[in-house]
């Protein structure tokens, strides 16, 4: 049994002022930047940038690059909250008053096909933290402590078709972890995002107005939170019947879905089941 040990008297304000700007330097190239300004009462002031140029190649493609830097104060419950057991030392949080930091590189690339009607949208990132709070819970009660020096890179991906009686979306990312410090709070920070992720939409209009679609999903190792955790990697796939009928006084939207289709019997992100298959009927009417 572990509990929280609020302290009444930690309380205050934050104030924030930010402003945002763009040029168009040439017709095709697009100048933004940004600013923000923090006060919380708690630590330092601090102040967030972002700089981003848009180059437009032509109609169909265009290049982006951005560079960031932004703070984040911690919240009361990362400072102050203690946890213990009633027959045990009590843990307490106790990741300071530095602010968090992150400094960002991105550089992408839309591109849109076959009359637009698909698109592409791919982007690259690299990611420096500074002094990141992070969710420690290897001794039972969690706590929170810091991580000095942590770095991410990988990509994102996007497709879409979006045709007359057919669209399709597929989704990728790929994040590694970079490890500058060897503390045993790395591989707890890693598992907080998955490695890998897929998702896969696909829909059909049939000539009766019926709406089908499959979708498929694909989560590599992740710890999702304290309450409901995922140490391996996760996959399902759902099917979707559906249809609107127009009545005299309003719309019926009718639906059938059948959920992990597969039945994969592992702990999914929609909560702390065991991913079992199931058939859900639902009807809504609109007036």
């Amino acid at each position: 049994m572990w509990f929280f040990y609020p302290d009444e008297e930690n309380s205050g304000t934050t104030w924030r002022v930010f402003s945002n700007a763009e040029w168009n330097i040439t017709p095709a190239l697009l100048l933004n930047a940004g600013l923000m300004y923090e006060n919380t009462g708690r630590i330092d002031d601090f102040l967030s940038s972002r700089i981003g140029l848009n180059y437009r190649v032509n109609d169909k493609h265009s290049l982006r690059a951005g560079l960031s830097r932004s703070w984040r104060a911690p919240s009361f419950y990362e400072n102050y909250s203690s946890f213990g057991y009633l027959w045990e030392p009590i843990f307490v949080s106790d990741p300071g008053s530095l602010k968090e930091g992150l400094d960002s590189i991105e550089i992408g690339y839309l591109g849109h096909f076959l009359d637009q009607k698909m698109a592409l949208d791919i982007k690259f990132f690299y990611h420096d933290f500074t002094d990141r709070i992070i969710l420690f819970d290897e001794f039972g009660p969690e706590f929170y402590s810091r991580l000095n020096e942590y770095e991410q890179a990988g990509f994102e991906m996007q497709l879409s078709y979006t045709g007359e009686t057919d669209s399709l979306h597929l989704g990728y990312s790929y994040v590694k972890e970079i490890e500058r410090d060897n503390s045993e709070l790395v591989e707890a920070v890693a598992l907080s995002s998955p490695e890998q992720t897929l998702s896969l939409l696909y829909s059909h209009r049939f000539a009766n107005d019926w709406l089908g679609s499959i979708s498929l999903f694909y989560v590599d190792d992740l710890r999702w939170n304290f309450s409901a955790a995922s140490t391996v990697p996760v996959s399902w796939a759902d099917l979707k019947l559906a249809r609107k009928f127009k009545t005299t006084n309003g719309d019926l939207d009718v639906s059938l879905t059948a959920q992990n289709i597969f039945d994969e019997e592992k702990i999914n992100l929609r909560g702390r089941d065991s991913g079992e298959r199931r058939i859900l009927l639902s009807a809504k009417y609109s007036f």
